[in-house]
């Protein structure tokens, strides 16, 4: 991430930020690119929550990636950087709570807003997750950051704006 970004992103104070990963281009994925990756997420000025882009792992597999098997890369990053699976606790704590809930994504590279998981649970029929909304967020070449504001007056609870670093255009696409 581009020093201007994180400074953009410092600058308004977030409660914590949220990093959707694609964080790696080429290059070895092993434990050395892992733990470079975490000293990065630790030098943000508050807490962040990171979950993985198919970059980090899932690509790993190519000759300009290490050629490594996928599933190891996966291994090495729940140990730096997390235990627990992600989706199944947090739609059991979406059941549980009595309010909305954000889930954050990258992969698809477009800025969507939705509901995807109030679609039948098929580990649980009859469970739509109704409080469970998505935003799923930019991603190369349209590289943006999106701020969250958070209402608990409104029943929608959540809003979003892309945040643009100085002198940053508002689409990279030509024609946008």
């Amino acid at each position: 991430m581009p020093k201007k970004r994180l400074a953009a992103i410092h600058e308004t104070a977030p409660a914590f930020s949220i990093h959707i990963g694609d964080t790696k281009g080429y290059g070895d994925c092993g434990r050395p690119f892992q733990e470079g990756q975490r000293a990065f997420f630790d030098t943000y000025a508050q807490p962040v929550v990171y979950t993985p882009g198919n970059n980090e792992w899932a690509d790993c597999w190519k000759a300009n990636r290490g050629s490594a098997d996928p599933l190891a890369i996966l291994a090495i990053m729940r140990d730096v950087f997390w235990s627990e699976p992600v989706l199944r606790a947090i739609l059991d704590g979406a059941d549980a709570f009595d309010g909305m809930v954000l889930v954050v994504q990258g992969h698809d590279h477009e800025l969507t807003v939705d509901r995807p998981a109030s679609k039948l649970d098929f580990d649980k029929p009859g469970v739509s997750h109704p409080n469970v909304l998505r935003l799923q967020v930019y991603g190369w070449p349209d590289m943006k950051a999106v701020q969250v504001h958070v209402d608990t007056g409104k029943p929608w609870v959540f809003g979003f704006e892309p945040l643009y670093a100085p002198g940053q255009s508002v689409s990279s696409h030509p024609g946008r």
